[in-house]
């Protein structure tokens, strides 16, 4: 356990989409409760059903939130990156974990217990309304996947996930978009409800007409318009 000063803490935590509009002296008060934890790749942060009593902002790393079906089939609802925090929902209503996390790569993260933060939200209002914020986007596009799973076939689903991840990861370069995520075909096929097989099968002839192309885990958008024009189509 890695466990630097509260100013250092205090830092790391301003890099969060959640704390970053909190003055320096509100984070130090807050890292009071706080420790910075390594979590080891592939390793499970928790699983869904666990009791909830903690936060987690990530400070460099990934992870991805996915529930299990019965025969081991999984959906990846979100892959989050350094910024992003999660393990809200259980904190904050004392409930069990609804979703299970899992770390994609080495990741470094401040851990915050419920005590701490509950007590600390009731201390600073400006926090719960960007809470409540960010927890209405998530809800938002939680909405949005099922949409598409229900209404959408694998192509515009496929479609319309690559230009979300541009939209959050992307690195314009002149025409192209290079979506800069180091995600894998599998991982992209869980996000999509999909097999890996077909993912792969979609994604080749997209780079075949040019729409897209691959390079080790790299994606590139090279005709954006056209996935728009895919991601509007295929209703079921």
């Amino acid at each position: 356990m890695v466990t630097p000063d509260i100013h250092e803490i205090s830092r790391l935590l301003a890099g969060s989409e959640l704390f970053a509009s909190l003055s320096t002296d509100a984070l130090n008060e807050l890292a009071i409760h706080a420790e910075v934890r390594t979590i080891p790749e592939k390793e499970v942060i928790f699983e869904k059903g666990a009791l909830g009593s903690e936060l987690f902002a990530i400070l460099n790393g990934r992870v991805k939130i996915s529930s299990f079906s019965e025969d081991g089939k999984e959906i990846i609802f979100t892959i989050l990156e350094s910024g992003n925090f999660f393990g809200e929902t259980a904190l904050l209503d004392g409930q069990n974990r609804s979703a299970t996390c899992t770390a994609i790569e080495d990741c470094q993260m401040v851990v915050i217990e419920r005590e701490g933060f509950t007590s600390y939200l009731q201390k600073y209002p400006a926090l719960a309304i960007n809470l409540l914020s960010l927890l209405s986007q998530r809800l938002r596009k939680k909405d949005e996947q099922v949409e598409e799973i229900s209404f959408y076939q694998l192509p515009a689903r496929l479609a319309r996930k690559l230009l979300a991840l541009a939209a959050e990861h992307g690195d314009v370069v002149g025409s192209r978009i290079d979506i800069a995520m180091n995600i894998s075909q599998n991982e992209l096929a869980n996000m999509v409800c999909a097999s890996r097989e077909s993912v792969n099968k979609q994604l080749s002839q997209w780079a075949k007409d040019k729409l897209i192309s691959l390079s080790s885990r790299l994606i590139t958008i090279e005709d954006k318009d056209r996935l728009l024009e895919i991601g509007r189509k295929s209703e079921r």
